[in-house]
């Protein structure tokens, strides 16, 4: 992407973060991700969050015994 610049603001690059995550440019080497330490923190938590997303089971075929258990 070619309209990437160190001057973006963090508003105009997390605007753009979607469309990095879809695509196959590494974030990491994108100008403001390098100077900006409040923009690769809040990245860094998404990843954490999408990584422990990613233990989740959904739905009623997904779940095992260990799951769920019932408090009452």
């Amino acid at each position: 992407m070619s309209e990437h610049s160190p001057e973006l603001t963090c508003e105009d690059f997390l605007r753009q973060v979607p469309e990095l995550l879809m695509s196959d440019e590494d974030i990491e080497n994108q100008p403001h991700f390098k100077a900006c330490s409040a923009c690769r923190s809040l990245l860094r938590e998404i990843e954490t969050i999408a990584e422990n997303a990613s233990h989740f089971r959904f739905g009623k075929d997904d779940a095992g015994s260990d799951d769920w258990s019932e408090t009452t």
